[in-house]
């Protein structure tokens, strides 16, 4: 299965080319202000640079958030332009899904969940978590946007936090009220965007999961909180 991928949800967006789950290519497509210009001169050349034609690809897969508002809008809209004009199925995967399976390789010995971290702006801040079962993050309830102090209260075993912000939230992060849960919280050292080369292997094991592409791809956006239970 050939899968062109891409993710412009943060400031740093991508997009990548697979083939049965192997990264053929993947390119930079500039900062937040530069998707909209960048991202189609960006797929021209990575289909130049692997001599793949648009008519060879076999599914589009697409991060469709959380993050920058106005970038997941550019990607979604270009995956179901480029949907529209071939008939080529799209599937659409949660960024930070893409973070959080990225992570798992880097995630320190001894930590067995990943929090993905992000600015949600007005002293409210992006959460996802994530259980690690072997190479592999499983999802734990929904996306959230939460106050930064309620979060030690939801952090019970040890968790690697990263994220698209991790340097700008560090001196917040290292201020909260920890207690007894400071030598369970470990924050990733440098800011990581959701890499499209991940959008596309989560993408293809959705596909054939379900069998078929998705009828429709919709942005997060995080309007509603949705966190697992504390765990005693």
């Amino acid at each position: 299965m050939l899968i062109l991928a891409l993710d412009t949800s943060s400031a740093l967006g991508s997009v990548a080319l697979l083939r049965d789950g192997a990264v053929l290519a993947e390119t930079d497509t500039g900062g937040a202000m530069e998707h909209a210009a960048q991202l189609f001169p960006s797929i021209e050349s990575l289909l130049s640079q692997t001599a793949v034609k648009l008519a060879d690809i076999n599914l589009y897969a697409v991060g469709v958030g959380p993050g920058s508002f106005n970038g997941i809008r550019v990607g979604i809209a270009a995956v179901k332009g480029l949907r529209l004009a071939t008939k080529i199925p799209m599937v659409g995967i949660p960024s930070a899904d893409a973070l959080a399976e990225d992570a798992v390789a880097r995630c320190p010995s001894g930590c067995n969940q990943i929090a993905v971290l992000a600015d949600a702006r007005r002293g409210e801040w992006y959460l996802s978590l994530y259980q690690v079962e072997g190479n592999n993050a499983k999802r734990r309830g929904g996306d959230a946007t939460v106050a930064p102090a309620r979060i030690p209260a939801l952090i019970r075993v040890p968790t690697f936090f990263v994220g698209p912000d991790n340097r700008k939230l560090r001196d917040q992060f290292t201020a909260l009220p920890w207690g007894d849960a400071t030598r369970f919280a470990m924050l990733e050292k440098d800011a990581v965007s959701p890499r499209a080369a991940v959008v596309g292997k989560l993408a293809e094991k959705k596909f054939l999961s379900q069998g078929t592409g998705d009828s429709e791809i919709e942005p997060i956006y995080l309007r509603q909180a949705v966190l697992p239970p504390v765990a005693p």
